[in-house]
């Protein structure tokens, strides 16, 4: 297995996970806020999801992911004002409704990320594998994996035949706790 370093300078994601709280206007001006940034590589990532099919009715954060869900003409408005303000915008699949998402809006997506936790989720992989992703780039988190399931993976998602490639590792929990952040060790000046 070989990996290659760009030495360009590499893409920066705003991410903007939940921190809209459910609130589309909030995230509206999120996204306009960090378009402001000046940067040659600025792309932004968003998370659609369907509380019921990432959790359980008594799953504690379930009323709590209800709260957090847009509607399908909610994303479109996000995605296109994303669109219009960054170099790329990106999404976070978890579910079959991102996927529904990614289709309404295919012409405007730059990437794919996909969490540690949805690697083996053969229904959304059998739903990514219908699409032409090959002009998509698609992340993958592999913190917590052997080198040999890393390297399974990399084979599995090469084959959607997408554009590149990118290999994420790092701690990420969700909802993270603010010890699990490590703000501690910035500097601040």
């Amino acid at each position: 297995m070989t990996f290659k370093i760009k030495q360009e300078n590499p893409i920066l994601i705003f991410e903007c996970a939940n921190a809209h709280g459910g609130d589309l206007d909030v995230l509206l001006k999120t996204i306009t806020s960090f378009s402001s940034v000046k940067y040659n590589k600025k792309h932004i990532k968003f998370q659609p999801f369907h509380p019921d099919t990432i959790s359980l009715d008594d799953f504690s954060w379930h009323k709590i992911y209800h709260q957090l869900k847009f509607k399908n003409t909610e994303w479109k408005k996000i995605i296109e004002l994303a669109s219009d303000n960054y170099n790329g915008v990106w999404l976070d699949l978890f579910d079959l409704f991102g996927v529904e998402i990614l289709k309404e809006n295919f012409s405007k997506i730059t990437g794919l990320k996909l969490q540690a936790s949805v690697l083996e989720n053969h229904e959304l992989f059998s739903e990514l594998n219908k699409l032409d992703l090959s002009g998509v780039m698609l992340m993958i988190n592999v913190s917590g994996f052997e080198l040999s399931e890393i390297s399974m993976f990399m084979k599995q998602f090469s084959r959607l035949n997408i554009k590149q490639l990118i290999l994420q590792i790092g701690h990420q929990e969700y909802p993270t706790k603010i010890r699990e952040t490590e703000l501690q060790n910035m500097l601040v000046v």
